[in-house]
């Protein structure tokens, strides 16, 4: 719903969450966050992102140069910026487990935020692509959000997943996670939302690539593609299946860092301008996306030009 220039009274009703904490699938093979990174200074090019999950390693600049930089705050969260270069792209020291190549189960969840949807732009990856052996369909995992509407998460070929319309609106913190089940089935959901469900076919994930933030491994063209310009706030990676509560829980459990959220008592008229009424104090201003979904009551006491109104 898209609202500019409001004043007076509104509503949107929509049940909160409760959650508790991160909750995981399996082992949590890859969990990097940027808040790790804070010792750094801002605009700080990132030497190693230390990864917590069960896999350890660091994810270290694939190529020399200056690589992705840390950033105090993009879009009032820190994050690692990339910069579209192939000496932004991460790699990690450890490699992915055949359990979560071929036609195994796994999840991946990130907070990302593209300043604009270019197309194509990958965030992370665990395999790579080119010299295909046999089809060249399902073999490749990509998470993608671009321009590119019909290819979230690239499996290469028929076996691509879209969005289901149109990819999250650019500019803004989302959390994106796409998940595969015992049964082949993937579901692919933005801010707790589910956008696709879809069962690949053909699909057998090759094994020998690495993660990698950023952007993907060639081996044809021995060169780094779909080269992301954006920043990433987080990125997990499961060895299980997260369930549609599990992918919601961990959404709300984090969505205050990354967007700015009404939290007045429901049902209670309240001031729009009072940080109270606002996870962590960060009221929504002029050209903001905000997100009132508790069934809250906000009176504008003077007009807001904002950009939208989520849900």
């Amino acid at each position: 719903m898209n609202a500019r220039w409001l004043s007076g009274f509104f509503m949107v009703l929509s049940a909160l969450a409760a959650t508790a904490q991160i909750q995981t699938a399996g082992d949590l093979l890859v969990n990097v966050s940027a808040s790790s990174l804070a010792a750094l200074g801002n605009n700080t090019a990132v030497s190693a992102w230390t990864n917590s999950g069960t896999l350890s390693g660091n994810f270290t600049p694939a190529v020399s140069g200056q690589g992705a930089v840390y950033q105090t705050s993009v879009g009032g969260a820190p994050a690692v910026t990339f910069a579209a270069s192939a000496n932004s792209v991460m790699t990690n020291s450890v490699l992915p487990p055949l359990s979560i190549v071929s036609n195994n189960i796994w999840s991946a969840e990130i907070w990302v935020l593209n300043p604009t949807l270019e197309s194509p732009e990958d965030q992370l990856v665990w395999t790579d692509r080119g010299n295909w052996t046999g089809a060249s369909d399902g073999q490749c995992m990509e998470i993608r959000y671009c321009g590119d509407a019909g290819n979230a998460v690239e499996h290469y070929g028929a076996a691509n997943i879209s969005w289901s319309g149109n990819p999250p609106q650019a500019g803004i913190w989302h959390h994106v996670a796409i998940t595969r089940d015992a049964g082949g089935v993937e579901r692919l959901y933005a801010d707790g939302i589910l956008r696709t469900t879809k069962t690949p076919s053909p699909f057998n994930l090759r094994s020998g690539g690495r993660f990698a933030l950023g952007g993907v491994w060639d081996r044809a063209a021995s060169n780094w593609q779909m080269l992301f310009s954006g920043s990433l706030g987080a990125a997990r990676v499961h060895s299980g299946t997260l369930s549609g509560a599990q992918v919601q829980n961990n959404y709300q459990y984090e969505r205050a860092v990354y967007q700015t959220i009404w939290d007045g008592a429901a049902a209670t008229a309240l001031p729009w301008s009072d940080p109270a009424n606002w996870s962590g104090g960060n009221v929504g201003g002029d050209g903001e996306t905000v997100w009132i979904d508790n069934g809250g009551i906000a009176v504008l006491t003077n007009n807001v030009a904002l950009n939208t109104f989520y849900p």
